[in-house]
Formats: structure tokens, C-alpha cells, sequence
């Protein structure tokens, strides 16, 4: 808070207040609400090679201002925790893997069930990487692997068919995305 308004409704008109019902609550409340983002397309742009993302600067300044703000802002996630933490300003809580893996006040917990998995994405990546040259296979801290085609679209209906025997197979959920699937 800055004096006796909250931050967050100094930039939202009376009109859209009023044409959203919800979006009033938020602002007139922000003790009491929660923010949830994306990091991938929201905070940062799309990139052709995922480990190369960045959060923009400005999206960083007011992920900062706005925790300040809120009760909660979630960073909600495909990412693993190990690459979010170093990118985004203390305090904001992370859902990494989609859920998998969760950072709340600090605190690290995996689901339990994704270690019975490890052993097999790892062998779902090699498998991949044999059947899909020129297609990007990101490992995602033994949880998850995904299926990149967005720098050789030619690709993308071998990848489809390839991903879906895959997962099929190794009994792994599939989970499409923007030219990219995630087993």
C-alpha cells in the first residue's frame, strides 16, 4: 500500500470496474486476493529454444510491485522450480511442472507420486531423441519431457503420432501446448 489506496487500483478506470463485477472485488480488496501467471507467454516471450526465456523487465518490476499488494502471486508453470526461482523476485510463489512441483513461502514440495516416473521419462526422452531428429527433447527434472517442433514445423504430425505412441506405452499423460507436447 501507498498511503491509504492500494497500488493495484490507481490504473483501472471506474468504467471497467463497473462492466466487471469481479475485477471491483479484486481491487477493493487486495489483502484478500490472488494473482496466477503464466511464466511462458505471459511473463516472458516465446522463444524457439525454451531454455533461453527470459522474463521481461518491466514484467519483473510489477510482479514485485504487485506482491507487495496481494495476498498471493503464483507463478504458474511448465517450468521446473529450478529454472522460475532465479528468474522471478522473492516472495512469489511457484507452481513449476504444471503443479508437479510447488514453492510456497519458500518451502519445496514434489508431488510424490512423479517418482515412480523418473526412470521412465528418461527412457521416453532417449526414445525421442532416436525417432525425432530435429525436433527439440527437453528434459524436465526427470518429471516431464517435452516435445519441441516450433523451430522445424515440418515436423509437428510426426511428433503428434510419435508423443501419443509414447505416452500410450509408458502410461505418461499427454499435454499439447504451442507446438510442443509434454509427456
Amino acid at each position: 500500500m501507498v498511503g491509504d489506496e492500494p497500488v493495484v487500483s490507481r490504473s483501472v478506470s471506474a468504467d471497467v470496474l463497473s462492466e466487471h463485477p469481479d475485477l471491483a472485488q479484486f481491487v477493493a480488496n487486495p489483502d484478500a486476493a490472488a494473482l496466477l501467471l503464466d511464466f511462458d507467454g505471459t511473463l516472458a516471450p516465446i522463444v524457439d529454444n525454451p531454455e533461453n526465456a527470459r522474463p521481461l523487465p518491466a514484467a519483473v518490476s510489477a510482479l514485485d510491485l504487485i506482491r507487495r499488494n496481494l495476498r498471493d502471486v503464483v507463478i504458474v508453470s511448465g517450468r521446473p522450480l529450478d529454472f522460475l526461482r532465479p528468474l522471478v523476485p522473492p516472495g512469489i510463489d511457484l507452481a513449476g511442472l504444471d503443479g508437479l512441483q510447488r514453492s510456497i513461502g519458500g518451502v519445496v514440495v514434489q508431488d510424490p507420486r512423479v517418482k515412480a516416473f523418473g526412470m521412465v521419462v528418461e527412457q521416453v526422452a532417449g526414445e525421442a531423441e532416436r525417432l525425432l531428429p530435429g525436433v527439440l527433447v527437453e528434459r524436465k527434472s526427470n518429471i516431464s519431457v517435452s516435445l519441441h517442433w516450433r523451430t522445424n514445423p515440418a515436423m509437428g504430425e510426426n511428433v503428434v503420432e510419435v508423443a501419443g505412441e509414447l505416452a500410450e506405452r509408458h502410461g505418461l499423460h499427454l499435454r499439447p501446448g504451442r507446438m510442443v507436447l509434454e509427456l
